[in-house]
């Protein structure tokens, strides 16, 4: 017998006919650049990975996971908006820099025209 038997997927190829070696990515599942997802396990739908994640283990339906090793994080409380939030940016109504930084601006100089 070879001592090279179940060290590497090429040896002893026979014997893993039929045996899931590969994640399986359910429905809806969004994995962040540079994630490992390795193994034999299962994301659940709608579940989240983050970027650099290691993941080793089955990953439930609906759940977040980050880190290394990947770790779920907590769930968000009930009632909760869950809508897509891409780069973590928040979604509400963002001022633009450049408006604010002319508002600043104005404001400055009517504090030194009142001044006077």
């Amino acid at each position: 017998m070879s001592p090279w038997v179940g060290v590497a997927p090429s040896v002893d190829s026979d014997s893993q006919r039929n045996q899931k070696r590969h994640p399986t990515l359910e429905d809806g599942v969004i994995v962040g650049s540079g994630a490992n997802v390795l193994g034999p396990i299962t994301v659940g739908k709608g579940a989240r990975i983050g970027a650099n994640a290691v993941v080793t283990k089955d990953v439930p339906c609906g759940i977040t996971v980050v880190g290394i090793p990947g770790r779920a994080l907590v769930r968000p409380a009930a009632g909760e908006d869950e809508t897509f939030a891409p780069y973590g940016t928040p979604l509400g109504d963002l001022p633009d820099p450049i408006v604010r930084a002319m508002d600043g601006l104005m404001d400055q100089v009517y504090d030194v025209e009142n001044a006077r």
